[in-house]
Formats: structure tokens, sequence, C-alpha cells
């Protein structure tokens, strides 16, 4: 529908069609947001409805209607004129539900379709989420690993350390006589390894 023909289908009588200026509002001109319903012009602006009837107004529309009620009762006679009063408002109601509709619809398809695109962006948000966090715990577990390894070798190192040295106070000696070092300190010893005691003291021998 274009704006001329919007235009013819506003109702005076309903101030909430009308801005609200002048007496009465009679000076009130069409609210945009309903010529926007009407004619299914999302950027419709006031200067457009303005050139399309430069003149137009609340209270010539009243005039316009007025005139056309006078009309119809001089042709059809008051019963005429009762009829021709509710006609172009049921046609009204009609052509302003399925517009409304159809405004509503197209509104609502731009809704879902940033719904979808918000909706697709967080579940990228999500997965890539999901992937930091398993390759997180995956390196986790990795480092447990690698510190396990080490604390072993440490270990082993720690004890073959402990075993060189014990095997190098009580290791065979280089010449292979079959004896430890240990053996050799303990053979030293006054008394070790010969059955012979030592001689008791006499004036000839102190000790």
């Amino acid at each position: 529908m274009d704006i001329k023909q919007a235009l013819l289908q506003l109702d005076p009588e309903d101030g909430e069609l009308w801005t609200d200026d002048g007496p009465n509002g009679m000076d009130g001109l069409p609210l945009v947001d309903v010529m926007k319903k009407l004619t299914g012009l999302k950027d419709l602006t006031r200067k457009q409805i303005t050139d399309a009837n430069p003149e137009f107004c609340r209270g010539k529309a009243k005039v316009r209607n007025d005139k056309d009620a006078k009309e119809n009762e001089k042709e059809n006679g008051k019963e005429g004129n009762e009829d021709s009063k509710e006609k172009p408002e049921e046609t009204k109601e009609v052509a302003v539900t399925k517009e409304s509709l159809d405004q509503e619809i197209a509104e609502l398809t731009i809704e879902r379709d940033l719904l979808d695109t918000k909706i697709a962006v967080l579940q990228q948000r999500r997965d890539f989420l999901q992937q930091r966090e398993y390759h997180t715990n995956q390196g986790s577990s990795v480092s447990n690993r690698l510190a396990y390894i080490k604390s072993q070798n440490e270990d082993r190192i720690a004890k073959a350390t402990r075993a060189a040295r014990i095997q190098a106070v009580i290791g065979e000696d280089a010449v292979g006589t079959g004896k430890s070092k240990l053996d050799d300190v303990l053979s030293k010893r006054p008394g070790s390894g010969s059955n012979t005691r030592p001689a008791p003291r006499t004036p000839n021998n102190p000790r």
C-alpha cells in the first residue's frame, strides 16, 4: 500500500493514530509508526508522509469523512449513511490487521536471524573453551608423567651413587687379594688374624 492510500485509511476519530497538535488535536499529523505498519515501509520518514500530501492533517481527514458521509446520506438516505460509516471502518480494520501482521512477521524474522547468529557465536566460543580445557588437562597429565619419571631417575642415580660409595669402602682392592679394604683394616688391628697372644709384661719386656 502506498502512502496516499494509507492516509485514506486513517480514522480521524481515533486519537491513537495521530499526534496531539492544535485544538482538540485537529492539527495532528499521522504517527510515523502507524504509517510504517500501513505501508510496510520500515524506513518511512515524516518528510515522505508530508511530501505525499503536504496539507493532510487530522482535521482535514475529519472534514473529508464528514463530506463523504453527507454525500452518501444524500444519495442513500440515513440508512445508507450508517452503512457507509461502518464499511470504511471494517475495511480499515482488515487492512491494518493484515499489514500489521506482515510487519510483525518481518520483525520477528529479523529477530530470529539475529538470535541464530548469536547462538552460533556462543557455540563457537563454548567449543573453543572446551578444546582449550581438554588440551590443558592433557598437558597437565604429560607434565605429571615427566615429573614422575624425573623423580624415579633421580632416585636411581642417588641409589647408584650410594652403592658406588659403599663399594669403594668395602670393595676388593686393585691387586685382587680377595680381601676387601675393610678386611685389610680389621686385619691390622692388634689380635686380629693370629692366635698369638702378646707376651706378658716383664722387666725386660715392659711393652
